[in-house]
């Protein structure tokens, strides 16, 4: 956070903006001309806070994409036992392993999770209540989905009608996942035709989400492109670092969310 911090701060004295840290750093107030909009945490104010609920939420993007038709990976919903007033999409042990039958191999996740954080891969039961125990010990709620094998991810990073940057996360040879966090390593997409796929598929989901700032999580599988998540909050950091020109790169793209901000 203070790589980011760092360049809104650098962004903002270029452009003669007023930046304050609020809320112990939490908090980014900007002010221009009597303007005032906020930063908080990686989240920018150009996002309405209804399409941002809905990307922290892997469960209600999933529900939202489903309904408007675009290919994404499945989710089954379940709750913390503490939570009494709502129904898993999977209520026991048997329905469970049923699941994990039919798909061979799941992967279990926070269904408010980032960073890669609480996500595991599971190919027994006694694997799955451990991680969703795990999980709930802190959260009220965890998907269930099946493991897919994915052939690339990619990230776009997406101003209103425009790809900004997109990139593929190249997974480390010691690890199943693709996050930046977790050893995976950024690579510029460079190829006109897949770039163009790509970039076509995430500003479709922005529109259907209907949020202006975000970065749009894609794997390519055998079944073709699928939509993994969406991250209302802009975070580069691992980018930053690893990329030639990374801060460059994300200094343009931050300085021209900040210039629609007034």
């Amino acid at each position: 956070m203070a790589e980011f911090k760092e360049l809104i701060k650098e962004i903002c004295e270029e452009k003669n903006i007023s930046y304050n840290l609020l809320s112990k750093n939490w908090i980014i107030q900007l002010k221009k001309d009597e303007k005032i909009n906020y930063i908080v945490g990686m989240k920018f104010s150009l996002n309405g806070n209804s399409s941002a609920m809905i990307c922290d939420d892997k469960y209600a993007m999933y529900e939202v994409l489903k309904n408007n038709h675009v290919p994404t990976v499945e989710c089954k919903l379940i709750y913390n036992p503490r939570v009494k007033d709502y129904e898993s999409d999977l209520k026991d042990e048997k329905e469970i392993t049923e699941y994990l039958n039919k798909c061979g191999k799941v992967v279990v996740k926070d269904a408010t999770g980032t960073f890669g954080r609480n996500v595991y891969c599971c190919e027994a039961y006694f694997e799955i209540k451990d991680a969703l125990d795990e999980i709930f010990n802190k959260k009220k709620t965890a998907i269930i989905s099946p493991f897919v094998n994915i052939l690339g991810e990619y990230r776009c990073i997406c101003l209103d009608d425009t790809c900004e940057l997109v990139y593929e996360k190249v997974r480390a040879s010691d690890n199943w996942k693709h996050n930046l966090s977790n050893g995976a390593s950024p690579h510029i997409v460079e190829d006109a035709n897949l770039k163009q796929s790509l970039v076509k598929f995430a500003l479709q989901i922005m529109k259907i989400i209907n949020i202006r700032f975000a970065s749009v999580d894609i794997i390519d599988t055998q079944e073709g492109l699928m939509l993994l998540e969406v991250n209302s909050g802009v975070c580069m950091n691992s980018f930053m670092l690893q990329v030639e020109n990374g801060k460059e790169i994300a200094k343009q793209i931050y300085s021209k969310a900040i210039d629609k901000m007034f």
